[in-house]
């Protein structure tokens, strides 16, 4: 169980796993814009996929000269998918991370979170530092029950039968 982490330029994966919490920063200007876009404006984002379901995380987040939304992901109770803000994060009177604690709504779990920036003048920063989180505990359905059961019983007699 882990995660997967990506950033925009590269599209590629940061950091993966349980133990892995990366640090990531970004930094983008004018020049860092593909082609056409060069001349009208360029972003960032970073963008983490839990690899299951998530009852917790917390992030620090920056983002420098701009707020950004920090939106997370999931699936309610329902099993409908939604998209919620956990709040905002930086800009020119926050110049330091934001801590955020999320937790999923009532019967519901996370599935993955980000947070992005554009931008058509000057240069603009996000970063990512201490990712924590929390999985839903797996728990065993009706036919996991009954084969676990079938199974016992099965080498209970086994057991039994090779004492004779």
């Amino acid at each position: 169980m882990g995660t997967t982490v990506l950033e925009s330029f590269t599209r590629g994966v940061i950091g993966a796993g349980p133990d892995d919490s990366p640090s990531v920063v970004m930094e983008a200007g004018p020049q860092d814009a593909p082609g056409y876009w060069a001349y009208y404006h360029w972003n960032i984002e970073i963008a983490v996929s839990f690899q299951a379901p998530i009852s917790t995380f917390s992030v620090d987040a920056f983002s420098r000269t701009y707020n950004s939304q920090l939106f997370y992901t999931g699936v309610d109770e329902m099993g409908e998918i939604f998209i919620l803000s956990a709040g905002s994060l930086g800009g020119l009177v926050t110049p330091q991370f934001d801590h955020f604690d999320v937790v999923a709504p009532e019967g519901g779990y996370i599935t993955g979170f980000y947070f992005t920036q554009f931008e058509n003048v000057g240069t603009i920063v996000l970063a990512m530092d201490n990712l924590d989180y929390v999985p839903i505990p797996e728990t065993i359905g009706l036919p996991t029950f009954v084969f676990t059961i079938c199974a016992v019983l099965f080498v209970h007699r086994r057991m039994k039968a090779a004492r004779k």
